[in-house]
């Protein structure tokens, strides 16, 4: 059995509840955003935050469970975002079929 895997990836992403998935949510269901509370949340860069995050979750390196800041969030870049990810997503299947059909 053939079997791939696909992950997807934001240049430049912040990570939980920030601007990224914030934007995505608003280009998606902007009725489940409320708009009203976005804030601020941790902005160290990821790499900093690992250790702390795998072993102890979100809540011990942002009070708000913010890790970006989602107040810059906008349904025109979560569109871009979704856009560019189908695109990859593409991408990598008809490359992967291609690659099982020469086999």
């Amino acid at each position: 059995r053939n079997f791939a895997h696909w992950w997807p990836q934001v240049d430049h992403a912040d990570a939980h509840a920030g601007n990224t998935e914030t934007s995505m949510m608003l280009a998606i269901n902007p009725a489940a955003v409320r708009i009203d509370q976005l804030s601020l949340g941790n902005n160290q860069p990821i790499s900093d935050l690992q250790h702390e995050l795998r072993n102890h979750g979100v809540k011990v390196v942002s009070s708000n469970g913010v890790l970006g800041d989602a107040r810059r969030a906008n349904a025109e870049l979560g569109a871009l975002i979704m856009r560019a990810l189908i695109a990859d997503l593409q991408t990598f299947v008809n490359t992967t079929c291609a690659r099982w059909q020469s086999l």
